[in-house]
């Protein structure tokens, strides 16, 4: 294959990816992967493609796969895949800055499928999203550092249970700060705040 590139053609794949530094993870369209991406201490990382990231096959208390899990990463980009059925958090990052996130679709309906995670993070763009989660659709938290200058822009939220756009709820961060939502669309939330 190319240098520098991981390539997932139509058709199913299984496993844990995991890209170093300066590598492309890409999806193609019909491509189906039983599994996960994972990065961490990595940097200029690019996620993208067409195709899907199922975590049906996971089991949600033995498994608990988190179908992208970003960390002490910096300048990573993530576009235009499908995660469907996560058995936990879907799309989580952590401990890192200079992210952006851009026409991800996430559908989600087990308890604990946060949508969108960012924890500790600086630096963060997510736009042109739809997020459908049984629990919080776009998170902010903040575990072992700050949080700082993300925002949440353009997307289309379904939330089943929780909250739709969330800053907090864990959190032991002395300062969350310059996080903005923006034309957010919420088509459905069921009993808890919007924002909260």
């Amino acid at each position: 294959g190319t240098e520098g590139l991981i390539y997932l053609d139509a058709g199913e794949h299984e496993g844990i990816i995991t890209p170093k530094d300066g590598e492309t993870v890409y999806l193609d369209e019909g491509c189906i992967l039983r599994g996960a991406i994972h990065a961490d201490g990595v940097r200029d990382v690019r996620i993208a493609g067409r195709g899907i990231i199922d975590g049906s096959t996971f089991d949600r208390w033995d498994d608990t796969i988190v179908p992208i899990d970003i960390a002490n990463a910096e300048n990573i980009t993530i576009e235009g895949i499908t995660i469907l059925d996560p058995s936990a958090w879907t799309l989580n990052l952590y401990y890192s800055r200079s992210i952006t996130v851009d026409g991800v679709n996430i559908i989600g309906a087990r308890s604990n499928s946060d949508g969108i995670t960012i924890q500790s993070c600086e630096d963060v763009r997510v736009q042109n999203c739809f997020v459908r989660s049984w629990d919080d659709s776009l998170v902010v938290k903040g575990y072992e550092g700050d949080a700082r200058d993300s925002t949440f822009e353009s997307c289309v939220l379904w939330t089943d249970l929780a909250q739709s756009c969330e800053i907090g709820y864990e959190t032991r961060a002395t300062v969350i700060e310059r996080i903005t939502f923006r034309n957010i669309t919420v088509l459905h939330n069921f009993h808890k705040p919007v924002l909260s």
